[in-house]
């Protein structure tokens, strides 16, 4: 009969249950993340949890397992801005585009009536 224990047990049993807990809180966020990618921003969600172990042994056969539990979260995309180029640097307007001259309005009370 091998001592082997299978990787649940392993997992289950890496620094006395931590790296366990751990991984269900960062499941936990990954759910949270995901839920307002989709109820807020309508956008798809992408995510991922990577644990990796590392495995060292000393002359005398001890092995010392070094977890790492990264996340990488869902977020939201942030807003593009658009620039046109212009010979003096990046404008706010396309330079091709002619303006309107735009004059203000008079607001109801200092409008005359008209007959």
């Amino acid at each position: 009969m091998s001592d082997q224990q299978s990787f649940d047990t392993l997992l289950r049993n890496l620094r006395g249950g931590d790296v366990s807990v751990q991984l269900t809180e960062e499941l936990d966020r990954m759910h949270t993340a995901m839920l307002e990618m989709v109820n807020e921003h309508h956008a798809e969600a992408k995510g991922s949890i990577t644990l990796k172990l590392n495995f060292k042994t000393d002359p005398k056969g001890v092995v010392h397992i070094d977890p790492d539990i990264t996340s990488k979260l869902p977020r939201p995309k942030p807003g593009t801005a658009v620039r046109w180029l212009s010979s003096s640097g990046f404008a706010e307007h396309d330079p091709a585009q002619q303006s309107l001259p735009l004059r203000g309005v008079p607001s109801i009370e200092h409008r005359e009536e008209r007959p």
